[in-house]
């Protein structure tokens, strides 16, 4: 018997992956907005990005892991919009219990690995009128869940969706003024950006 490699075969896969996780989507939504301003100025211009196969992989997981379990029935996602923002619950209970679900390769998580999903909630929950929300990580590589409840204060929450609002009105100028962003997001975002590349670039050839 004879084994050969078929990388024509794994185009077509990662042809099909690419098709399942870039999605078009309209409107501002929460999460174009906590990510780093460049990251979706990149997106809004029409940038290409250049993502590394093993990520596309990981957001596959995470859609095929949502796709089950509102197959299921235990997921019913909930639209709800302030400001002219969209926030997509994932999971709204009969209690208006708000829950997330996030999936990640690392074999452990604290606090500062979670800011994102921490805005991410905090939005929501502001959105929501509620308090507090629930966060449940599918640790990938461990093959196991944690859960947390997350108890935000009415300042924080405050705080945290003025931020957001300030970005979507800054993001809306650059980008009407085709202006590079000088904002940029946290170090941990640059490792792996997709956009990497081109944002080294316009960095050096744009003076604010």
């Amino acid at each position: 018997m004879e084994i050969v490699e078929n990388p024509e075969l794994e185009r077509r896969i990662m042809g099909v992956i690419k098709d399942v996780i870039y999605t078009h989507r309209e409107g501002w939504h929460v999460t174009d907005l906590i990510r780093c301003p460049r990251k979706t100025w990149f997106r809004l211009m029409g940038y290409k990005g250049e993502p590394k196969e093993e990520q596309e992989i990981a957001m596959l997981v995470g859609r095929v892991l949502h796709a089950f379990l509102e197959k299921i029935g235990w997921i019913r996602e909930y639209v709800v919009t302030r400001d002219d923002i969209i926030g997509t619950i994932d999971v709204l209970l009969d209690n208006n219990e708000i829950v997330e679900i996030k999936t990640t390769r690392r074999w452990k998580v604290k606090v500062r690995d979670m800011r994102s999903w921490i805005r991410q909630m905090s939005a929501y929950t502001y959105m929501k009128g509620e308090e507090s929300c629930d966060l449940a990580v599918l640790f990938t590589n461990r093959a196991t869940v944690k859960a947390w409840t997350l108890n935000f204060k009415l300042k924080e929450l405050e705080e945290n969706w003025r931020k957001i609002v300030e970005t979507k009105r800054m993001l809306q100028k650059h980008v009407l003024e085709k202006k590079f962003p000088k904002q940029r997001g946290e170090a941990w975002e640059c490792k792996n950006c997709a956009y990497r590349r081109h944002c080294l670039v316009l960095s050096h050839v744009w003076r604010w």
